[in-house]
């Protein structure tokens, strides 16, 4: 089956329309996925940064639970 739609390929088009063609997909598709490796390391970045956020803020929470179990007080 592959053998076909390559021959039917390489009927339509000349070597040098397939050789175009399949370096401009390459260049379109590396661009592409520079640009999803960009946005990747952004949402890296916040995704750490939140990471960090909310374990503060769960440590905070822990010490002020403790705090309020050491001193009697009802939640």
């Amino acid at each position: 089956m592959m053998n076909l739609h390559i021959t039917a390929t390489t009927a339509r088009f000349s070597i040098q329309q397939q050789i175009d063609f399949h370096h401009a997909d390459f260049i379109a598709c590396t661009q592409a996925a520079n640009e999803c490796d960009k946005w990747m390391m952004e949402y890296l970045v916040a995704s750490y940064h939140y990471r960090t956020a909310a374990a503060h803020a769960a440590g905070e929470l822990s010490r002020v639970l403790q705090l309020k179990w050491a001193m009697g007080v009802q939640l």
